[in-house]
């Protein structure tokens, strides 16, 4: 193979996509349907573990997901609503068969499931700095491509090894006040997921539970993972032909 045509590598040992693109370009570029319109990105998961790799450092991979009891007893409740303030209330109460609309009931939604998430983000980045870890979902969807199973499937934190005993702190941690303190700034003046938090931290429930032991791995493994396991994208800009390219 031509010493040009093979991937190039960036000073991390990842192969460069930037670099790459102007290889792709160049070697398409008598093509009339291709050339300067196509482009080769690595995508977000690549992009997301070069920014925090380091050669020297282990890595490991933990999946996090909403525990079944906090599924299950959040439909047993409902948020009530004062009209002068619809939106801005944390206030709930028991389900009533035959007063309440099942539509009305708690549940655990794709969006609870970010305010804990960006929750933990926001500790981890307060106490190790905001390259310690990325995350990513193990289920990915599009469109409409809604299932009532997707939200159990599970986020998965990317950390630096010895991060690890310090996420498993933070996800038994999620009902405590400090904690609380934490989930009412993201939530803002309009507490839409209070209630739900509120039900939970009541019940003495933990909103999340770690999937497993986690995979732990060497930095020279986790590049070559990223480099071979994960492909780029190419993509092409859509043509607009007039009569007379024909």
């Amino acid at each position: 193979m031509d010493e040009d045509a093979k991937p190039i590598v960036n000073a991390k040992g990842f192969f460069d996509a930037k670099k790459s693109d102007q290889w792709v370009k160049g070697t398409y570029s008598r093509s009339h349907f291709s050339g300067p319109d196509i482009k080769l990105s690595s995508g977000g998961l690549k992009e997301k573990i070069q920014k925090i790799y380091n050669a020297k450092t282990n890595y490991i991979f933990i999946g996090l997901q909403p525990n079944i009891f906090a599924v299950n007893e959040l439909p047993n409740w409902v948020k009530t609503k004062p009209s002068k303030e619809f939106y801005s209330t944390g206030e709930f109460r028991k389900f009533n068969k035959r007063k309440d609309d099942d539509g009305n009931r708690l549940s655990f939604s794709e969006s609870l499931k970010e305010t804990y998430f960006s929750t933990i983000d926001t500790l981890i980045k307060k106490e190790f700095g905001g390259s310690s870890h990325i995350r990513y979902p193990l289920l990915e969807t599009k469109g409409d491509a809604y299932l009532p199973q997707v939200k159990n499937w599970p986020m998965i934190y990317v950390l630096k090894g010895d991060l690890k005993e310090p996420l498993i702190k933070i996800v038994q941690d999620l009902n405590s006040n400090e904690t609380y303190e934490v989930i009412k700034k993201i939530e803002g003046m309009w507490k839409y997921r209070l209630a739900q938090v509120d039900v939970l931290r009541k019940k003495h429930i933990n909103p999340l539970v770690i999937g497993d032991d986690g995979w732990e791995v060497d930095a020279d493994t986790l590049r070559n993972a990223v480099n071979f396991l994960i492909p780029f994208k190419l993509s092409e800009k859509e043509r607009v032909y007039y009569d007379g390219d024909l």
